[in-house]
């Protein structure tokens, strides 16, 4: 293509210098000297070229017949010849020579090369919708229609035309017949942003979907084609706004089996900010593929309007209550015949470091309209080799508004009926072979589509990765814009979704994958479970070194369910692999309304299913703050699957119905290493005698727990205290069983960066390995790791700023005492202080502890109950809620003169005696911002109150 373009610059230069120029001086059709019709007649005719075709008359030429074809070399015809007439932008520039093709066919050309047409108004008022505005067949090489208004009137408006059949109509016979084609800007850094051309007003014919009307820009076997700067379907010049009846009704851009194109910037870094179209409005999709290779999309706005931010999506015909055929709602849609090996297509950037951030493209706002089907950002079937990077899909031109398509943001499916066919070897997002430090160019903001963020459909091998984009989220990785679901695949197999744990950029391949309305990833098979050579299956699907239900700034953007793993899915990896197990590939699982991951025999619809799940392996990720379940082998039941000490065939039940694991021991060493012992199984007589057990070797992973109260269920089968199962917030580590699923006394130094402590709870979880793998749900602490004393009650009260906490104990022995903890959010405790335990007795003991500092809100409240020989284990938790204690702080308490006040809002309070009567209200002194004093010398000694709005402060007077 840069070889074409230095041709079509030395051409110009050459032309421009020796051209034989013929002027059109007649309004006239006829040809007689001085009309269009007769230069064109006389430029074809004088082979000795160049020749300019230049205007001496402005006004519109009426059409009474197809122009004659240019079949000459080196032409040029010039509407800015035209008295009046000035280049400009889209917006800007004035064009005073129009032609009305009146049902006829406009300009045509054939067998020639070196060609240029600029600076016409080209419309239509006829009846004919079979008409083309601009045609070019057969054997040619470098074309360029730059500057023209294609469609509308010489003031850009289409008040008074009627349909054409095509604005710009490319056809070759064979491959390569037609070369070097440019439609608007050609990037040669010479007045490039006023060489867009506006294409619109073409007609709508149900039968013309798939072939060569109808559309804005038609082309067929052409190599070597950029279409750029141009608006391709708004209704006028200004490009904000898009009326059915006037803009280009079968679609925007239409290709079939062209090569080395470009649609939008060539990212050279030369005008590649002036190089994006428009393609928005259209009645169909705004760019339809077929059989296109080596091919670029860059720098477009697809569905919005020029200012980047007007939903006028594309797809529009399907207002029409009597349209058939209701298809072709899509901002850009691929589908191929051929069997070529490799397309090559690039949508965003190539990531090459010139102008990367300037060719991702904005694919919005498309909607669904009396249609049962829906309407994507992309679409793409039968496709191989594709790069989807750095666009924002569902955005505006920032990133930062919601501007959703109402189907899905990206849809990759099985397409022509046939088994094997799909959409292969697509890269959406970040590709590790680039430097982490072009992942921001590289990154997708795929957001706020009505059904999916991305869906894959039946894609059988489909060698697919989904790497370092933003789902759900804004460009800057934050607010909540959301998806229907962030990621859905339906029968489609091999798909990496974050990391591939090859250690090369691994973290720059994590997704954000946030504030999904039903699931940040949801997959299911869908082939008939009795026909396994049907394409439907869901395998070999790893999900790895994710942030699911966390944005880019570590906040909450928590999805419904985080990941769901359903409907016969097998071969699942969520986290880090058996085999050279990585830190990078765990994935972040929080904030979930619902369960963190589900995997379970239910189908899509949340009904029970016919097909458990298969050899899904669950390992080394985090889980915070989900509303259910961290994990959960679903059927249909939201509460722990308590332990049966049974194995699961694996045909009825999912992930083998694997036990989790019973902890009966944990010591945190004072060198940091730790000791567990426990089973996976069920209790026996106790909850530290195994019952009945899996008698096999598993992996255990160990977790320090983060709970939340909303995983609590009941031990096993075998023992059916109900007790916190929580969270693995942290993976610690991993230790094996014996042969009979137990580990006694096993000590492990937890992974690089653990932050377990003294006071930490643990959990975690059990894993078949070898070829059928499976992960339990999340385990618990036995019964034995409990309070060494028989506490008979635990109470918290608040009385007046001060909260009490109260307990007792029947028995004690060699305890120690008691520390008591407080916390804001029953995750992160602080000791407060220590009251000393009787060390032995066999009599209630009654004890006491005021916190006159309570926290502002809800305060929760524990005992660490430490023994003599330094041991130790902790209460149930109590909370009080003193949201209306002040928040400010007065000192000194007791006083004798002046006291100190921070953080009020008013500069006078007012002062209460010890019986509550009101004596006055005393102004303070400011001694700075927040800052005041209020003299109190006066007073005698005594107790008094100064009351601030709502907050109450007791102060002693000494």
């Amino acid at each position: 293509m840069k070889r074409a373009l230095l041709c079509m610059l030395l051409a110009i230069i050459c032309h421009h210098l020796k051209a034989t120029t013929f002027d059109v001086t007649s309004l006239s059709d006829a040809n007689t000297p001085g009309t269009l019709r007769n230069a064109i007649v006389l430029a074809n005719a004088d082979l000795s070229g160049p020749h300019d075709i230049n205007f001496k008359i402005a006004g519109t030429i009426v059409l009474t017949a197809d122009l004659p074809a240019i079949t000459n070399h080196n032409i040029s015809i010039n509407g800015y010849s035209a008295p009046g007439a000035s280049v400009g932008t889209i917006q800007s520039r004035v064009i005073t020579m129009a032609i009305d093709l009146a049902g006829f066919n406009g300009f045509t050309f054939q067998n020639t090369y070196y060609v240029y047409l600029s600076g016409l108004s080209i419309y239509n008022t006829g009846i004919n919708n079979t008409n083309a505005a601009i045609r070019a067949v057969q054997d040619i090489s470098i074309l360029h229609v730059w500057g023209c208004y294609i469609g509308a009137k010489e003031n850009g408006s289409v008040t008074g035309t009627t349909n054409m059949g095509t604005g710009v109509h490319l056809q070759s016979s064979y491959n390569g017949g037609i070369s070097s084609v440019f439609i608007g800007t050609n990037g040669d850094g010479a007045q490039d942003s006023f060489e867009g051309n506006l294409v619109n007003n073409t007609a709508y014919d149900p039968a013309q979907y798939r072939t060569d009307r109808n559309s804005g820009i038609y082309a067929k076997l052409i190599t070597g084609l950029t279409i750029a700067g141009n608006y391709i379907g708004p209704t006028d010049k200004f490009g904000n706004t898009a009326i059915l009846e006037s803009t280009n009704k079968n679609g925007g851009i239409m290709l079939n089996d062209c090569r080395e194109v470009i649609v939008g910037t060539n990212g050279d870094g030369i005008s590649d900010a002036l190089e994006g179209n428009i393609i928005s409005g259209n009645g169909r999709d705004g760019l339809r593929l077929l059989d296109t290779s080596n091919m670029k999309i860059a720098g477009n706005v697809v569905g919005l309007g020029a200012d980047g931010t007007t939903e006028l999506g594309n797809g529009n015909i399907n207002t029409l209550a009597l349209t058939t055929g209701k298809i072709g709602t899509n901002g850009i849609t691929f589908s191929r015949q051929s069997n070529d090996a490799s397309l090559d297509i690039v949508i965003g950037t190539n990531a090459d470091g010139v102008s990367d951030n300037l060719e991702g493209n904005i694919i919005s706002a498309h909607k669904v309209n009396l249609t049962d089907d829906s309407a994507d950002g992309i679409e793409m079937a039968d496709v191989n080799g594709v790069s989807i990077a750095g666009n924002k899909i569902g955005t505006d031109v920032t990133g930062m508004l919601a501007k959703g398509n109402a189907g899905n943001g990206i849809n990759l499916f099985l397409g022509g009926g046939r088994t094997n066919s799909g959409a292969y070897s697509v890269t959406i997002g970040y590709d590790d072979a680039k430097a982490a430090s072009l992942l921001p160019a590289m990154r997708n903001v795929i957001s706020s589509n009505g059904m999916n963020g991305i869906l894959y459909t039946e894609v059988k091998y489909a060698n697919g990765k989904i790497c370092g984009n933003f789902i759900g989220l804004n460009n800057l990785g934050v607010a909540s814009m959301g998806n229907g679901n962030g990621i859905r695949i339906e029968g489609t197999s091999e798909i990496v979704i974050g990391t591939d744990g090859d250690e090369i950029n691994d973290q720059s391949e994590r997704n954000y994958i946030c504030n999904s309305t039903v699931a940040g990833i949801i997959m299911y098979s869908t082939r008939d479970p009795f026909n396994p050579d049907e394409p439907g299956q869901v395998e070999r699907i790893s999900v790895s070194g994710n942030n699911i239900g966390v944005d880019f700034a570590a906040a909450a953007a928590g999805n419904g369910y985080g990941i769901m793993v359903i409907d016969g899915s097998k071969d699942i990896i969520i986290g880090s692999r058996e085999s050279n197990p990585l830190a990078s590939m765990g994935n972040l699982i929080a904030n979930s309304t619902n369960y963190g991951i589900g995997v379970g025999n239910i189908t899509k619809d949340f009904i029970a299913g016919i097909r458990p799940v298969t050899s899904c392996l669950i390992s080394r990720n985090s889980f915070h703050n989900n509303g259910g379940l961290s994990i959960n082998l679903l059927d249909l039941n939201a509460a722990v699957d308590v332990n049966d000490g049974a194995l699961g065939s694996g045909t009825t039940n999912s992930n083998n119905a694997l036990d989790y694991p019973i902890f009966t021991k944990f010591v945190l060493h004072n060198d940091g290493t730790i000791t567990v012992s426990g089973y996976v199984g069920t209790a026996g007589a106790t909850e530290e005698t195994p019952g009945t057990t899996i008698n096999e070797v598993l992996n255990i992973e160990v977790y320090k727990q983060d709970n939340d109260g909303n995983q609590d269920g009941a031990v096993s089968t075998g023992h059916g205290r109900i007790t916190p199962h929580g969270e693995g917030g942290e993976y610690l580590g991993t230790i094996a069983t014996d042969a009979t699923g137990k580990f006694t006394n096993v000590t492990f130094t937890p992974v690089a960066g653990s932050t377990i402590q003294t006071g930490d709870a643990i959990t975690g979880t059990a894993s078949r390995t070898g070829t059928v793998k499976s992960t339990s749900e999340f385990g618990i602490m036995s019964g034995d790791i409990v309070l060494p004393v028989e506490l008979i009650h635990f109470n918290a009260t608040l009385q007046e700023n001060t909260v009490s906490l109260f307990w007792s104990t029947s028995e004690e022995i060699n305890s120690d005492y008691f520390e008591i903890q407080r916390s804001a959010d029953a995750k992160n405790w602080q000791a407060l202080s220590r009251v000393e335990a009787r060390e032995n007795s066999n009599t209630v003991q009654e004890y006491r502890y005021d916190d006159r500092s309570p926290l502002f809100g809800i305060s929760y409240y524990r005992l660490k109950q430490v023994d003599i020989d330094g041991s130790f284990a902790y209460s149930f938790s109590r909370n009080v809620n003193s949201q209306h204690l002040q928040t400010s702080f007065v000192y000194p308490n007791p006083v004798k003169s002046l006291l100190t006040i921070e953080g009020l809002k008013t500069e006078a309070v007012q002062l209460f005696n010890a019986n509550g009567r009101e004596l006055q209200v005393r102004k303070l002194n400011r001694l700075s911002k927040d800052q005041f004093s209020l003299d109190m010398s006066d007073l005698k000694s005594g107790i008094y109150f100064i009351k601030d709005g709502d907050a109450i402060y007791k102060v002693i007077k000494e």
